[in-house]
């Protein structure tokens, strides 16, 4: 398909033409595991419909994990009419909104895809739903009844023409739960998206057999964002806390994105990791992301410093003893008029008399009682947001 469209002069075409060419190279892109996003947004305002227009740009987008034009696509994307494009949208829909963590979503689009099946039961129509159905139970159930639910779904569609595409969107998965099909797969003319998938999901394998030395040489996915397509968000989180157990220099980077893009839900199975990894300096190494990756906390926080000082959570004052304590609003209202600073400014400011060791105590308990003001939800051995110190 690319070699013949590659030979199209593109001087020659006009109208609707140019659009039925990249529409062309962007479904043979996707289809050899290359990169296709520039040539689907150019396909996609053409504004053809033509067959998988709704899709082309979120999967390409999602597939080479820029999350957040994935994101935009998901709620903002062209829809042209057809039963087909709109039942295979709601699934693409469901694995992105598995993959961050809303899985109530992934199970609303996949309820939507069901009532849109085509009239037919065959390998296409069924089996991308099979495969996000068995995604979405590997998120929600985890690594006791997930692997179980996955292998049920994929064991009924053996691999073949018509199942080759939607099989090479899930290789993460399967190198990691369903080797031999992998091995068959890999076999086949794969590109080097596909190839990225298959190393994070070996690594992963090999990480559930109790092995990781795998990790240290292990290829690491680039963007950040390419280790969702490759293992979903419970599978990114382990890959990250063990390349971070194994000093790998990009771990840092991979946890501080998967806090801020996904937030809460990578936090919660980093949690997971750090309270129930067999392995344990890969549940250290998740305890240490937790202690050092900050999050935004669920609500806005207000600090209204002219006139009496005020503290607004979520629009609602807070409702903490701690609060009318005089050197935690100093101490606040201090850090907002001077966001950088150092211990030793900040001692000399509110407590210009006391001692050193003194001073030094005071501002201790001091920055504790703020932290649980500002940030009462923080759970325990989390970083914090507002007050940072190194």
């Amino acid at each position: 398909m690319l070699s013949t469209v590659s030979r199209i002069d593109p001087e020659s075409l006009h109208g609707p033409f140019p659009t039925m060419v990249d529409w062309v190279r962007a479904q043979a892109l996707s289809l050899a595991g290359r990169p296709s996003m520039d040539v689907a947004r150019r396909c996609v305002e053409g504004r053809l419909p033509l067959p998988g227009m709704s899709d082309v740009l979120m999967a390409a987008a999602w597939r080479e994990g820029e999350l957040a034009v994935a994101r935009h696509e998901m709620d903002h994307g062209y829809i042209p009419d057809g039963e087909r494009d709109r039942y295979l949208r709601f699934i693409w829909r469901a694995v992105i909104a598995t993959a961050v963590g809303d899985l109530d979503r992934a199970r609303r689009e996949l309820a939507d895809a069901r009532d849109r099946r085509l009239g037919h039961d065959g390998e296409i129509t069924d089996l991308p739903l099979r495969l996000a159905e068995a995604t979405l139970a590997l998120e929600a159930d985890g690594p006791v009844d997930g692997p179980a639910a996955f292998a049920a779904q994929v064991s009924a569609f053996p691999i073949g023409d018509n199942t080759l595409f939607w099989y090479t969107a899930a290789l993460g998965h399967l190198a990691r739960y369903q080797p031999a099909m992998a091995d068959e797969l890999e076999q086949r003319n794969l590109g080097p998206l596909h190839r990225r998938d298959l190393a994070v999901g070996r690594a992963l394998h090999a990480l559930d057999q109790g092995d990781l030395d795998p990790m240290v040489d292990a290829a690491w996915p680039e963007p950040v964002g390419a280790l969702l397509p490759a293992a979903m968000l419970r599978g990114a989180c382990e890959f990250v806390a063990a390349g971070w157990a194994v000093d790998r220099p990009e771990a840092a980077a991979s946890a501080d994105w998967l806090a801020l893009e996904v937030g809460e839900p990578a936090r919660g199975h980093f949690r997971t990791i750090a309270e129930t990894h067999e392995i344990k300096k890969v549940a250290r190494a998740a305890a240490e992301i937790l202690g050092r990756i900050p999050v935004p906390p669920p609500e806005e926080l207000e600090r209204q410093l002219l006139g009496p000082a005020e503290l607004l959570i979520g629009g609602r004052p807070i409702d903490d003893a701690n609060w009318r304590r005089e050197k935690l609003r100093s101490l606040i209202g201090y850090l907002v008029l001077n966001p950088t600073t150092t211990r030793d400014a900040v001692m000399a400011a509110l407590w210009p008399e006391a001692d050193e060791e003194a001073a030094r105590r005071n501002l201790r308990s001091t920055l504790n009682l703020a932290h649980k003001v500002l940030e009462p939800a923080r759970a325990s051995g989390d970083a914090t947001w507002f007050i940072r110190s190194d």
